[in-house]
């Protein structure tokens, strides 16, 4: 047989340089010469498309060209491949045919057709329009392949569905053998590979599915090659496992379902595991045993509704039951439901990579959320694999474990951040301090991580992340955060929670609005405590606040410094709470008593001479009121350069309840006068507050209404009035020179400006609400001089808080105690509180 020369007519081969080793399609025909006949290698039709279209190609070649570049520029002496399909017959062709047998190390092939594909129709059917291939590959790589059919196909159509497929001109019996031209010996292009000595030192293994998308019988395998047509020439092949996937990412036409995620080969996460242990980590995971069926935590008749039914949380979780978590490679779950076709739509699809997992509250978390379906019947289809495919056996390989699901439209498995609350205020930047996070769920948890935010969530700075420690189980967490190094300060503050309810699910949420970090002017753990006791009251002198009063124990003590050093200076009778009042400058004391139980009598002690002595200055309650009388408050005004005592209470006329305002001069021989009397409306709660910057007025909370009392006439006038208890009440002087008046109202501090009243009526620029602690609000304090305001809250969040009067930003100056302070006040020079135990400054 003379071979391709260039000096042969146009129809014989051209060269041999410019051939490949084999050829496609090639007839031998007698050449007429002028001295002899020979016989010649001639092209077909069929023979110049496989070789211009190989001519474009020539992967492997370039293929083996790429690896040379790559080990020229790392300076490696092996490369790894991953090859999908064809892409590992070209890797064993640049091995065999273009050096690269000793440069590569280990090669992973996905659905390589190393056989060869089947040949007729429904195969070039297939490729022809299923898979999309353009008409040259099939005289290029389709040759190769072995695929020796080509169908043109239109759809027409019809009412019933949106199209019918009609096939038109299949050109059959394509020749698919290949001649060496040195030899003149005909193979398939896969055997002439096979044959070759292409292995050398690598390590080679192969993935193959078993998941055919396509209805009619249309298709192979894994929908495109069968998983017999990958083993040929692969004596030595590491693993050769078969999952339940499609051969690549297919969208749903007419005829065929969509492959994509967990049931495409490309993309599910059993290759990509494969990928990292055996060929990233160099470890391989086999001997996979089952210790018991793998079952649902809601399945059968524990019906999934998505909260925490049945204390197996919220989550719908697997629990493969494996001996051993290191022999597994991978979980695929399917949630499916049987539709019309007859073929199952999938709801939901997860792999998980099992051998990360520790226990089995990590290994699988299918879902968080019921699915949102009219249909509640649903079947979990389950997967386990180790890197030798199933790890249990079925009479036919392949067949997934299935658990019968009912799902209700319930709830859903979620984390809820309690605290830190909407307006709440951190105290941080001092050496010790502590915050506790709040936060509940309603599932079981392995990993809990917190972060926080000082710009309204955009950046996220880590406080902890404890790892895979404990199981958190459904309920309130807590989390203590050191704050003690956070510096700056902000009120768009947020936390957030990362909490792992698996190794790989993870749920997220943030606080519910901003609070505030912010560094106070004092260690808020370092308050000063130099009065122990069961403490009532405590009041300064404004004018004189080296003066400070204090009810502690059923005891009047009075400091002449400030409040470090104390005297006793009267013991008073048992009762249930006390009324202080301290004239501006520390001389004028008005101590009222008030008893659970109207009496005849109101006691109320006064001295004139700071505390050295005391009067019993009583009031009895006038007959007409029957039931008696019980006492609010007491006040000490200063108008004009005269002191006057006023008391507040409630009497009692049959079935009728009225608070009287009582004015008595500030002098030894003077009595108790009735000046006005007011409604009671809601409890019994009373309270009153004078301020300089409106002398002639006194302020009175009675009940769920607002007062201004003229003290120089009987006219009062209803400022404000709420549906809600006013607990406290503190008149100030705001920037303007205006009176403001601060309440207690549930768990908020609001502050009104009478000023703005217009005919009585407040406007909504004349009540602005401050604090909102979430919890109880106890008490209120300030200091006119210094213009500064205190509150504390109790219980649940204990804390005190303090603002300038004109800006109404308020500043927790204490973190949470063990105890409520109760009690409140602000001295020109600091700020007192208790915590049912002492007086601290």
């Amino acid at each position: 047989m003379v071979p391709p020369s260039p000096y042969c007519p146009e129809y014989v081969l051209d060269s041999i340089v410019r051939w490949p080793r084999y050829v496609n399609g090639i007839e031998t025909r007698v050449l007429e010469l002028p001295a002899r006949s020979v016989e010649v290698y001639y092209p077909t039709e069929q023979s110049l498309k496989y070789v211009r279209n190989w001519r474009r190609g020539q992967y492997g070649k370039r293929l083996a060209e790429f690896i040379n570049k790559v080990l020229e520029a790392t300076g490696a002496s092996q490369v790894d491949i991953v090859a999908h399909c064809m892409g590992g017959l070209v890797t064993r062709a640049a091995m065999a045919y273009y050096g690269c047998k000793d440069k590569i190390r280990k090669i992973l092939m996905i659905s390589t057709p190393n056989c060869g594909v089947s040949s007729g129709p429904t195969q070039g059917l297939a490729l022809s329009y299923f898979a999309e291939w353009p008409e040259d590959m099939f005289y290029g790589e389709g040759a190769e392949l072995g695929v020796d059919s080509k169908c043109e196909v239109r759809i027409i159509p019809t009412p019933v569905k949106p199209g019918v497929i009609v096939v038109l001109d299949c050109e059959e019996n394509v020749d698919i053998t290949f001649t060496n031209l040195n030899t003149g010996d005909e193979k398939e292009w896969t055997a002439w590979l096979n044959q070759q000595d292409w292995e050398g030192n690598s390590q080679y293994s192969m993935i193959r599915g078993n998941r055919n998308p396509y209805e009619c019988g249309l298709g192979y395998g894994d929908g495109v090659i069968d998983p017999d047509w990958c083993l040929c020439g692969l004596d030595n092949v590491k693993f050769s496992p078969i999952i339940f996937a499609s051969h690549s990412h297919m969208e749903a036409n007419i005829v065929r379902h969509s492959a994509s995620g967990e049931f495409s080969l490309t993309e599910c996460t059993y290759t990509t595991e494969f990928i990292k242990k055996w060929i990233i980590d160099d470890e391989e995971i086999v001997g996979g045993q089952l210790a018991a069926d793998p079952i649902l935590s809601h399945e059968g008749d524990i019906h999934w509704r998505g909260d925490n039914y049945y204390g197996r949380g919220a989550s719908l979780r697997l629990y493969p039951h494996v001996n051993d978590f290191q022999n597994i490679l991978t979980a695929h779950v399917a949630i499916v439901r049987e539709v019309e076709t007859g073929w199952d739509k999938v709801e939901k699809s997860i792999g998980v990579p099992l051998y990360k997992c520790e226990n089995p509250m990590d290994a699988l978390v299918i879902a968080t959320n019921p699915f949102r379906f009219t249909e509640d019947d649903f079947h979990a289809q389950i997967w386990l694999y180790d890197m030798n495919g199933y790890i249990w056996d079925y009479e036919e390989e392949g067949v997934c474990k299935e658990r019968y699901l009912v799902i209700e439209h319930v709830d859903s498995a979620k984390i809820l951040p309690v605290r830190p609350k909407p307006g709440e205020i951190v105290l941080t930047g001092w050496n010790g301090l502590t915050y506790q996070i709040d936060w509940w769920t309603n599932d079981y948890g392995v990993r809990r991580v917190y972060r926080y935010s000082t710009d309204g969530g955009n950046r996220w700075y880590e406080i902890n992340d404890d790892g895979y420690v404990d199981i958190t189980s459904p309920g309130i967490v807590s989390y203590t955060w050191n704050v003690s190094r956070i510096n700056e300060t902000t009120s768009i503050a947020k936390v957030k929670v990362e909490y792992y309810i698996g190794k790989f699910a993870k749920l997220e949420n943030e606080t519910d609005g901003y609070f505030t970090l912010r560094k106070p002017p004092i260690h808020p753990q370092r308050w000063n405590k130099w009065l122990a006791g069961d403490v009532r009251d405590i009041e300064v002198a404004e004018d004189a606040p080296n003066y400070v009063f204090a009810i502690v124990d059923n005891k009047l003590f009075k400091s002449s410094d400030f409040g470090k050093t104390w005297e006793e200076i009267r013991n008073l009778p048992t009762v249930d709470k006390y009324h202080l009042a301290v004239s501006r400058d520390g001389k004028h004391i008005l101590v009222g008593v008030e008893n659970n139980v109207y009496g005849k009598y109101l006691d109320v002690f006064w001295s004139w001479n700071g505390g050295f002595s005391f009067f019993n200055i009583r009031y009895s309650v006038p007959a007409r009121f029957d039931g008696g009388g019980r006492l609010g408050d007491v006040e000490i005004v200063e108008r004009g350069g005269n002191y006057e005592l006023y008391l507040a209470c409630h009497v009692r006329k049959s079935d009728t309840d009225s608070v009287l305002i009582l004015k008595r001069p500030a002098e030894s021989n003077a009595s108790w006068a009735i000046t006005h009397e007011l409604r009671m409306l809601g409890n019994y709660s009373l309270s009153t507050d004078w301020a300089p910057v409106e002398e002639n007025y006194l302020y009175v909370a009675s009940g769920t209404e607002l007062y201004k009392v003229s003290l120089t006439s009987d006219a009062l006038n209803m400022v404000f009035s709420t549906g809600i208890t006013l607990k406290d009440l503190l008149v100030m002087e705001d920037a303007n020179g205006e009176p403001v008046v601060y309440l207690i109202i549930g768990d908020n501090v609001w502050h009104i400006k009478p000023a703005l009243l217009k005919d009585g009526v407040l406007e909504s620029k004349s009540v602005m609400k401050g604090i909102d602690s979430g919890v109880s609000l106890l008490s209120l304090g300030g200091s006119y001089n210094r213009k500064r305001v205190i509150t504390c809250s109790g219980w649940y969040a204990c804390g005190v808080y303090i603002q300038n009067v004109w800006d109404n930003n308020w500043e927790k100056i204490t973190a949470r105690w063990g105890s409520a302070p109760q009690v409140v006040e602000v001295s020109p020079v600091d700020a007192f509180s208790n915590s049912w135990n002492g007086i601290y400054y």
